[in-house]
């Protein structure tokens, strides 16, 4: 079942988002009673919402998560559905919890652990993530979307050594990986490896012209160096004003994105402390207030949350 999303995940195509939620629905005709096709068609829309940040796609998995749930509250998959749902919703003490419901159900199965570990990576706690996720790594070393967002947790939690040596083992795996690709790309500009970034984001682009996977390793290539009117022209973003010297306009956009529900997670503790992308930024006193708050909020998660399963 989850073959049909994880193409999705990969190519970010809409044609193979479309077979897949075909799919799901031809499944649904035959028998509207069986759990498993709500929760591929969650999984199906959660993607999208990944790639696409579409606020009517969170519904529209929501709806089928709960589906699922009221189907068959006792199967693993369907505690990991709802507690996706939770997770989308920002319920996190029940996302917590059906989280590790569905572990102890379950959790001897690769995408029941992946999804936990999607949790720990969505509210900051990369090293819960990467414990969970190096698991299903075991149950499934072919999954490349585990090895993307192992690297992503790698990455956010300022290990990027680790996060170079994962990256090349996914791209032996798999060399046309966009997502793989780009933070590859990303990796080598945080080493000030320029000429080698561009390699890889020209790689990228050969392998799927007019991709939208690359304007962020080229957003960063052009602030790295200090060319601004690229730089924006590919991404308006808080660490691309971060790295060209526009403080004031980072600080804000970063205070504005904790504003904003569910994307409010991509400025975790971890990655603002550790990343080379803030550095310019960490003597402004508005900047650190912002941290010394995330940081109240990541104990108050590691206090609450670090003990979904034991592995």
């Amino acid at each position: 079942m989850h073959t049909l999303t994880n193409k999705y995940e990969v190519t970010a195509k809409e044609e193979d988002f479309e077979v897949a939620v075909s799919m799901f629905e031809r499944a649904i005709a035959i028998d509207p009673n069986y759990a498993f096709p709500y929760i591929g068609l969650a999984w199906a829309y959660a993607d999208r919402f990944n790639i696409k940040n579409d606020e009517e796609d969170i519904d529209r998995s929501v709806q089928n998560c709960e589906k699922a749930f009221e189907l068959n509250p006792n199967l693993a998959e369907a505690n990991s559905a709802i507690a996706t749902a939770h997770m989308l919703r920002l319920e996190l003490d029940e996302a917590y919890q059906g989280f590790k419901r569905a572990l102890e159900l379950n959790s001897n199965k690769a995408l029941i652990i992946q999804e936990a570990a999607g949790f720990y990576r969505n509210i900051g706690l990369y090293d819960q993530a990467v414990k969970l996720y190096t698991k299903a790594l075991e149950l499934n070393p072919l999954h490349i979307m585990t090895h993307v967002v192992l690297i992503m947790s790698l990455m956010n939690s300022g290990q990027f050594d680790e996060a170079m040596v994962r990256v090349n083992e996914a791209l032996e795996l798999e060399p046309t990986s966009l997502w793989c690709l780009k933070f590859k790309a990303e990796l080598l500009i945080l080493r000030r490896e320029f000429e080698r970034a561009e390699e890889v984001i020209a790689q990228a682009e050969k392998i799927r012209p007019g991709s939208s996977f690359m304007k962020d390793p080229k957003a960063v290539l052009y602030a790295s160096k200090g060319m601004e009117a690229e730089a924006l022209a590919h991404r308006d973003s808080a660490l691309v004003y971060s790295l060209l010297g526009k403080k004031e306009k980072a600080i804000a956009m970063i205070a504005e994105a904790l504003e904003e529900g569910y994307w409010s997670f991509a400025y975790s503790y971890p990655f603002l402390n550790s990343s080379p992308y803030f550095d310019n930024l960490r003597d402004e006193p508005q900047f650190v207030k912002i941290l010394e708050k995330q940081k109240m909020k990541h104990e108050e998660h590691l206090r609450k949350f670090s003990d979904i399963g034991s592995f």
